[in-house]
């Protein structure tokens, strides 16, 4: 992202384009790959309700709470309270799927089947 601001400059249009990158990198893994190469260096990976991948819209809807960091001033603030809210639905959860995942059709992350 700094060399991107490095290009365009560090304003509101770096804003937007990195908040969809870093949203194009999770929707695009989760949907084609279901898991980030993090998930996967820990084992997980997200399903959608019927096990396999999620769909696209399943993912971007999964993983929209990702630009809420981008917001100017408040943003970093809002993201915290974001992962707060996603830990405590999880944590509440008996299949221990958090409101983005329920929102999104009953996405999950679940330990991956390899040894």
């Amino acid at each position: 992202m700094w060399g991107l601001g490095l290009v365009i400059g560090f304003g509101f249009d770096w804003l937007v384009v990195g908040a969809a990158i870093v949203l194009a990198y999770f929707v695009m893994f989760d949907a084609l790959a279901g898991t980030t190469p993090g998930k996967f260096a820990l084992g997980l990976r997200v399903t959608g309700p019927d096990g396999g991948h999620p769909s696209l819209v399943q993912a971007l809807i999964r993983e929209s709470f990702t630009v809420v960091g981008a917001i100017p001033f408040v943003g970093p603030l809002l993201a915290l309270g974001a992962w707060v809210w996603i830990a405590a639905t999880i944590r509440s959860s008996p299949l221990r799927q958090g409101k983005h995942d329920l929102l999104a059709g009953g996405t999950r992350v679940v330990r991956s089947r390899q040894s």
